[in-house]
């Protein structure tokens, strides 16, 4: 009971949400300890106030726990399992290279432990796939990590669509081009013609979208290489608007404005045109030419 009211009290009442570094530290060490002691009740009060916390906190206090226990395979396994769900998965984040740089050293220090390396490949891999760039490719060959063909396939400039870690259902992982805010755009429209596939086959997705880029204008509004009308699609209109510092969690609505009809090229308008008043005229001269028969019938 005391540790549930000493809970209620840190997540309600105001100022005391951990602000710093030393305070969110100490609420996932909480957590930490928790679990490596099985203790089930004290996991679940400590994870209560870890979901207090914000996103920066979060991410200041593990680069700094990775600093001062990088030899805790627990602390080490907690943070790159948030760098995965806080930064991997945040469709607007073009990737946090402190993340990705303790992400690394982590792969350095831990390099052939017998008994945590595949798991700490296994996460790793995963971030780095997500997020990385061509700058990562050396990682993946020195450390054999999986899913090197994901990040391979996004340097060259594909929407990599279908299931994978940190992921589930018709997943969608950002090309390195499209990496940041555009990529919640990029997201959406992929996600929307999926949606519309009678046979969800990532493969039958049209190499135009899969390949698909999406930039901002001068007036900050979304455009694309792509006619999105061919495909039934329309850029979305999403509120509030992606930035690269929006947090892991932010609630988004999307929507998409009636597609317009692909405008067909003037020559063949004026063609269309001209077939149908020639059609017009043979008409008009063949009821001309029947009333002169009649006439002249005796």
């Amino acid at each position: 009971m005391k540790r549930i009211l000493i809970t209620l009290l840190y997540l309600t009442a105001p100022g005391l949400r951990a602000a710093t570094p030393e305070e969110a530290k100490q609420v996932i060490c909480e957590f930490i300890e928790a679990r490596k002691k099985k203790d089930r009740e004290g996991e679940d009060l400590a994870k209560r106030k870890l979901d207090a916390l914000g996103p920066e906190e979060k991410f200041t206090a593990y680069y700094e726990l990775l600093a001062e226990r990088m030899d805790d395979f627990y602390v080490v396994g907690r943070s790159l399992l948030w760098f995965g769900w806080g930064d991997g998965k945040n469709m607007a984040s073009a990737g946090r290279r402190e993340a990705i740089g303790w992400t690394r050293k982590v792969l350095e220090v831990w390099e052939g432990d017998s008994d945590r390396w595949d798991d700490l490949k296994y996460i790793a891999g995963g971030y780095l796939a997500l997020k990385g760039n061509e700058n990562e490719l050396e990682v993946f060959r020195k450390f054999n990590l999986n899913l090197d063909d994901v990040l391979r396939q996004r340097i060259a400039g594909t929407n990599v669509i279908g299931n994978f870690y940190f992921g589930g259902g018709a997943s969608f992982v950002p090309s390195v081009t499209n990496t940041g805010p555009q990529a919640v755009y990029a997201e959406a429209l992929v996600h929307r013609f999926w949606d519309g596939m009678k046979e969800k086959d990532a493969s039958k997705i049209p190499a135009e979208l899969q390949t698909m880029v999406v930039w901002f204008d001068e007036a900050g509004n979304p455009a694309c290489n792509v006619d999105l009308a061919k495909y039934g699609l329309s850029m979305p209109v999403i509120t509030p608007k992606p930035t690269a510092n929006d947090p892991y969690d932010i609630k988004r609505t999307v929507t998409f404005p009636q597609p317009r009809r692909s405008a067909l090229p003037v020559n063949i308008l004026i063609a269309a045109a001209l077939v149908i008043i020639t059609l017009i005229a043979l008409r008009l001269l063949r009821r001309r030419s029947a009333k002169n028969m009649k006439g002249n019938l005796p």
